[in-house]
């Protein structure tokens, strides 16, 4: 039976990450490693996107950025969003994927190992790892592996589904040095629906057809509304698509386990995913440095993770207010960014808000549909006790 110091589980951006972190600050060179995923070689097609204000948030690795930003409501408003400090960045996340396993392979210390997670159990500050039939021993245990809650009866479970392409025209009409993050021209039957357009250059975007719903789509149906899209907004028949990704993000008020024990959990395995937006790699950053300081100061089996209770409750009940259908998501999120301030709502969306900055952010809302979503909400947790 193999004993390791550190146990990573599953080899997406937040496993990965936590390791290359780590190796940059020095640490964990001495440590023996296990890292388990189903497939190294896998490598499925995604970007990711955050905003930062950061002047060079990856520094070790390729990005694009932006300083001007727009939504468009479904009317088709355009709305100029004053970030001041902040910048959006988005970068190929299959790349990266590829580049740190390509440095973890070269990693002495760490063994890669293929295989489906089948248990996972703790005794006595000891970690077992059941894979392939075969046990491992760690002291510690880094889970980023997502699985589907068993949800209570009040939790709310909706998913971001989208497929995106990067395409190269000719006919290119946009403003190469402006991201649109929300673009709802376009048709809202099947839930919160908007297209994302993160130019590349004058002749090379990002375009990606995005919805909020509990249900999936067929792939040919995101297809068509991108087509349809490009030629009723942007003019665009001529054009080749050069790539082509599918995503899915968990979007619930589920409260998950940060830690039992020493098994810790990080990335959507952990609730690093926000509830209300989908929005993830950023909470994972921010989850990794405050575990790796605590490791460097020796704190790691005392570390407590900050409570997410106000973001989950704020979280829900938005949730709840999409699933009633009351206020209508295209609506809701035009009416944010149009009344409230942007730094306001990404220092919201970051979990650095205060009161104050609550306020505002309620305030630039329709007060009666959150009402009812906190009152439903409420009154299901209550018969659920």
């Amino acid at each position: 039976m193999m004993k390791y110091d550190f146990a990573i589980l599953g080899a997406g951006i937040a496993g990965l990450t936590l390791l290359d972190t780590a190796f940059r600050r020095g640490l964990w060179l001495d440590k023996k490693i296990l890292l388990v995923d189903r497939s190294f070689d896998k490598n499925p097609n995604k970007r990711i996107s955050f905003w930062s204000t950061e002047e060079n948030p990856l520094p070790h690795f390729e990005y694009l950025a932006w300083n001007k930003l727009a939504i468009f409501s479904n009317q088709g408003q355009q709305i100029d969003l004053v970030t001041d400090e902040y910048r959006y960045f988005s970068f190929d996340a299959s790349a990266y994927r590829a580049n740190l396993l390509a440095k973890m392979a070269n990693q002495s210390n760490v063994t890669m190992l293929e295989g489906e997670v089948e248990n996972l159990e703790q005794k006595a500050g000891q970690c077992t790892i059941s894979v392939n039939s075969s046990l491992f021993h760690a002291e510690y245990v880094f889970q980023t592996i997502f699985e589907k809650p068993l949800l209570k009866a009040y939790n709310q479970y909706f998913l971001q589904h989208f497929v995106g392409w990067k395409i190269s025209t000719k006919q290119g009409s946009w403003d190469a040095d402006k991201a649109i993050i929300m673009d709802y021209r376009t048709p809202q039957e099947n839930g919160t629906t908007f297209i994302y357009c993160l130019p590349v250059s004058e002749e090379e975007i990002f375009v990606e057809y995005t919805i909020f719903s509990k249900n999936l789509l067929s792939k040919e149906a995101y297809r068509e509304k991108l087509t349809s899209y490009l030629s009723d907004v942007w003019n665009l028949d001529d054009y080749k698509i050069i790539e082509e990704e599918y995503g899915v993000i968990p979007m619930t008020d589920f409260a998950f386990d940060r830690r039992i024990g020493n098994i810790i959990s990080l990335g959507s395995a952990g609730g690093d995913t926000r509830g209300s937006t989908g929005y993830t790699f950023t909470n994972t950053v921010r989850t990794i440095d405050l575990l790796l300081s605590a490791y460097q100061k020796g704190n790691l089996k005392g570390l407590s993770f900050p409570s997410r209770r106000k973001e989950q409750f704020y979280d829900a009940i938005l949730l709840y207010v999409l699933d009633s259908g009351n206020y209508e998501g295209h609506a809701l999120f035009t009416d944010l960014f149009r009344k409230a301030k942007t730094t306001r709502i990404f220092r919201f969306l970051d979990s650095k808000s205060d009161f104050v900055n609550d306020l505002h952010i309620m305030l630039s809302l329709r007060t009666s549909p959150f009402l009812k979503g906190m009152f439903r909400l409420l009154k299901k947790k209550w018969f659920a006790l």
